[in-house]
């Protein structure tokens, strides 16, 4: 495989180092994608109900209550999981490269807890998640923030949804829902119990307060909301997109504005997108601006993504053969272990917590070269 992506790479960071001391400098935007971390339990509603019917029969339907629950364990775990897990060198690097000043944006499609968890842990970074707020808007519980972000934020955008978040909708109107942040510990349940069979509003909390002061939000008649809550994640809207349209319309912005920016480096990002159906709803809406980028060589950028995403046989990868053209592209094992590569070449003076995870990683990955899920 060729490695000159790497060294363009290298050289983008070294010039951000380098430049430090200038006024104004330029920054970086990353967009993360499931390759960076793959979750198997993050599955398809379609795959999880084959897999239920299978053990449980063919009668239940994604409807079934036996199987909502069952999928909303899966979701938990997940969300669990990532975000007590320990972060890859790739996400400790990002996070390394926001904290000295040079990310201007982090932008993930991922539903998962691990750059969440990370950045929780660095009271010193200003994040601004999905800052599309005006105002006098409701946050939801930390979902969102303001727009007018201080000098030195960090905008994290996760344009598809996230586990950290439960949303209480109205079946058949995706313009009406609220969110609540779930806590650190796993809910076992997202089924109404004894007390909701009693009183089933009691499950949807009342927002009496927010609504007299938050005067630019809409909230909705609690009686109006379903009382199953769900992980807001577009999967659970069947893909509809339509409640995460200002995060995407604003890293859409951004995108068009790519003169801003330093450089755009995509870790574990296929680009999904089906040349044939334009309207295929998995399609990520960013990715013909990103083409637009690369081919009209307006911002430099690289991707980084896994060899079972650069094999994909399937017309979805159009970003991945225009940067494959341009040698912009570089197909690896495990993209934290390219990560280490880059790393080797000396070019960060990161802090020694990040030197002792570059340690760590690689004596894990001794004799593992090759394997896709060494972690």
């Amino acid at each position: 495989m060729d490695k000159t992506v790497l060294s363009g790479i290298s050289d983008l960071m070294s010039a951000m180092y380098e430049t430090k001391a200038v006024a104004n400098q330029k920054k970086l935007l990353f967009i993360i994608g499931d390759g960076l971390f793959p979750i198997k339990s993050i599955i398809h509603e379609t795959r999880l109900l084959k897999d239920f019917q299978k053990i449980h029969g063919s009668l239940y339907t994604a409807d079934s209550p036996e199987f909502i629950e069952y999928k909303w364990r899966i979701y938990e775990y997940a969300r669990f999981y990532t975000a007590n897990h320990h972060p890859t060198l790739a996400h400790s690097c990002v996070l390394q490269l926001a904290r000295d000043g040079f990310v201007d944006s982090i932008v993930t499609t991922n539903y998962d807890m691990m750059i969440d968890s990370l950045l929780s842990k660095c009271p010193d970074l200003d994040i601004a998640k999905n800052p599309v707020l005006a105002q006098y808007e409701y946050p939801f519980e930390d979902y969102y923030s303001s727009s007018n972000m201080r000098e030195n934020s960090v905008a994290y955008w996760k344009i598809h949804g996230s586990l950290d978040h439960v949303v209480f909708r109205k079946s058949d109107d995706l313009t009406k829902f609220h969110l609540h942040k779930l806590p650190r510990f796993p809910v076992s349940s997202n089924l109404t119990d004894e007390i909701g069979r009693t009183e089933p509003k009691l499950y949807i909390p009342y927002l009496g307060w927010e609504r007299d002061f938050f005067v630019d939000t809409t909230f909705h008649d609690e009686r109006e909301l379903d009382t199953v809550f769900s992980h807001h994640i577009d999967w659970n809207y069947n893909n509809d997109r339509r409640p995460f349209n200002r995060e995407i319309e604003s890293v859409k912005e951004i995108l068009k504005s790519s003169d801003d920016l330093a450089g755009i480096v995509l870790l574990g990002f296929k680009g999904y997108y089906n040349t044939t159906n334009p309207n295929d709803p998995n399609n990520e809406e960013i990715v013909p601006l990103l083409l637009d980028i690369a081919e009209q060589s307006k911002t430099d950028i690289y991707m980084i993504v896994t060899r079972r995403q650069y094999s994909d046989p399937r017309p979805v990868k159009p970003l991945i053969e225009e940067l494959k053209r341009q040698s912009r592209c570089y197909a690896s094992w495990d993209i934290s272990y390219t990560i280490g590569e880059i790393l080797d070449n000396g070019i960060f003076p990161f802090d020694e917590a990040l030197y002792q995870h570059k340690i760590s990683c690689k004596l894990w990955y001794v004799d593992m070269e090759g394997s896709e899920y060494a972690r």
